[in-house]
């Protein structure tokens, strides 16, 4: 039986039955022990399974809450995670069920003798993350007789490779802070004027004289407004919790306290301190939610309550994510009306173009879902299992740390393939730690959140986004930039580049915690900053892929190498630029 489970419909079922409070706390309290009691037992290794569902659900094989706790109050996102219509976990309990027999050599069914070392460490599974390994119990505990069973392998993978779904941050490319550059009045406004002068203005700081505009050319001595646009991401990030019942929800109680619990003066000591409990003052949820949550009757929620809070509270948001569909769509949809109650403060809306826009409060997420960025397993496999040879720069068939720290290696990554822990890294251990993260990510729901801020860099950087402000970007500012003039006024506030979120599920990306990433677009180091590799196509002249010596796809009359009046010849719509469809209308 699942008594995980069980244990949570029962407890959910007391929260919404009309009985009396003392009925009602009497129940909870023996649920709360009766789940301790039982995770306990499973963590020692005597329950058929870990606890690593959400609790709030009742199958448990595509439910994973959030806990969003926005400035004003919580809320419950509830998510049902599937790829190729199954349940996101069952992914992750395949592979557990599938390593037992890699493990077991001689396939008489049990893992004994040299074959329990092939078990790796918790630190090995979780590819990165902090792990406290004492609280998770050994391969071989039910009952510990130097044999581990399908089940105890089981048990013990799921327990210490951890959840299956995670929240990531997207990189965010570079930024300036152009606002002040064009705020010519100083007076936190963008006119009409100061917009249409936008290009003459910028121009003026491309220092090496490349037709480009670098985010570094563009640096002064002001606040970088990259930076005021990641503190607010890191805000917004420090507001998500995943819910996970094997922790009996003290992450998500933790989370609550650090975002609500206020500091009061302690009378005694004269100073002002944080209670570790909360208030309806300060936690502000449903009255009749939060009396049947506090159990000793004391006006307050400490943590205990609090973790058991987040298992019970009603979803205020109920989304599909699959990643994709049976039908192989990748689709995210609302699954049922909003609550009346929040209609003030939740808005979910399906865009024109795909997003499901998801706003709570002041905080807008554009969600969507998408594959893995191309077929990177093998690229991955080869790209790492190659490196070893340059790793080893003593050619002494093993790597120390301090030659796969020269690389960009981080320690962990070191500490978790060293299996035997005699401080040599050998090929066949390196190997096998790149094939476990391979196959352990493959097992991986993930939301990778990132940053979609307004900034006037990130606006007029658009075509490509590289980090730098081509001739063309800056002479298409004015129509970008006249776009984010929300109260129509002819001007631009800062309030009006505000920020906002783009989250992207992904389920399977086959990913390795090194340093040669895969997958992505490269870019090179030049004078003037980041910049984007050549992608010109083989059918553009030659002359014009030599002399587009900034690679923007553009020719400038500064890289043109011909007379100025064979340039505006070529130039047929006048704009001071050969574009690449222009280059290719030239006769041969």
């Amino acid at each position: 039986m699942n008594w995980t489970r069980a244990m949570t419909s029962v407890q959910a079922a007391i929260f919404r039955t009309n009985a009396n409070l003392r009925t009602r706390e009497i129940c909870l309290r023996a649920i709360v022990g009766l789940s301790v009691f039982f995770s306990l037992l499973m963590t020692e290794g005597h329950g058929d399974e870990p606890v690593a569902v959400a609790a709030a659900n009742v199958d448990g094989a595509d439910v994973q809450d959030i806990l969003f706790c926005s400035p004003r109050r919580p809320f419950l996102i509830r998510l049902h995670l599937s790829g190729n219509g199954q349940g996101f976990r069952r992914a992750r309990r395949d592979w557990a069920e599938a390593q037992f027999a890699v493990y077991d050599v001689d396939k008489n069914g049990v893992l004994e003798g040299d074959e329990l070392k092939r078990i790796p460490s918790p630190e090995a599974l979780r590819l990165g993350r902090a792990v406290e390994s004492s609280k998770i119990a050994p391969p071989d505990s039910d009952p510990a007789d130097g044999k581990v069973t399908p089940a105890e392998c089981r048990r013990y993978l799921l327990a210490a490779s951890g959840t299956p779904f995670s929240i990531a941050t997207q990189p965010s490319g570079v930024q300036a802070n152009l606002f002040p550059k064009l705020d010519s009045d100083q007076d936190g406004k963008l006119s009409r004027e100061e917009i249409l002068g936008a290009a003459a203005k910028l121009r003026r700081y491309d220092q090496n004289e490349d037709d480009v505009i670098s985010a570094n050319e563009l640096q002064q001595s002001v606040a970088d407004e990259q930076a005021l646009t990641q503190q607010k991401l890191s805000g917004v990030l420090g507001m998500l919790a995943v819910v996970d019942a094997s922790d009996h929800g003290l992450a998500a109680s933790r989370r609550l306290l650090e975002s609500y619990d206020k500091a009061s003066r302690d009378p005694a000591t004269k100073t002002f301190r944080k209670d570790e409990r909360l208030t309806k003052n300060e936690l502000l949820i449903e009255p009749d939610l939060f009396e049947r949550a506090d159990l000793n009757h004391d006006g307050k929620l400490d943590r205990i309550e609090l973790g058991q809070l987040s298992f019970v509270m009603p979803p205020s948001v109920e989304l599909a994510i699959e990643a994709p569909s049976a039908a192989g769509v990748f689709l995210v949809s609302n699954m049922r009306p909003s609550d009346p109650a929040h209609a003030t403060s939740i808005s979910v809306t399906q865009e024109v173009s795909g997003p499901l826009l998801l706003v709570l409060n002041e905080t807008a997420f554009s969600l969507t879902a998408t594959k893995p960025a191309g077929d990177i397993e093998q690229e991955l496999r080869s790209t790492y299992k190659n490196q070893f040879k340059n790793l080893d720069r003593d050619k002494n068939d093993y790597l120390d740390l301090a030659e796969m720290n020269r690389f960009g290696f981080q320690e962990t990554f070191f500490s978790q393939a060293d299996v035997d822990g005699d401080g040599k890294v050998f090929e066949k251990e390196y190997e096998a730690h790149i094939e476990r993260e391979i196959e352990l990510s493959k097992t991986a729901f993930v939301l990778e959140v990132g940053g979609d801020g307004r900034s006037l860099f990130r606006l007029i950087d658009a075509a490509p986004a590289d980090g730098r402000l081509t001739l063309r970007e800056l002479a298409d500012a004015s129509a970008r930039l006249n776009q984010w003039d929300g109260n129509g006024d002819g001007m631009i506030t800062l309030t009006e580049l505000s920020i906002a979120l783009n989250g992207v599920f992904r389920s399977g990306t086959p990913r390795v915690s090194g340093p040669f990433g895969v997958g992505r677009t490269r870019v090179v180091e030049s004078m003037g900053g980041p910049r984007r590799q050549s992608t010109a196509s083989t059918s553009l002249p030659a002359w014009f892929i030599k002399m587009d010596r900034n690679s923007d796809g553009d020719l400038s009359p500064n890289e043109f190498l011909g007379r100025r009046a064979l340039f505006d010849t070529i130039d047929k719509d006048d704009d001071g630029l050969i574009s690449a469809e222009e280059a290719t209308a030239v006769p041969k």
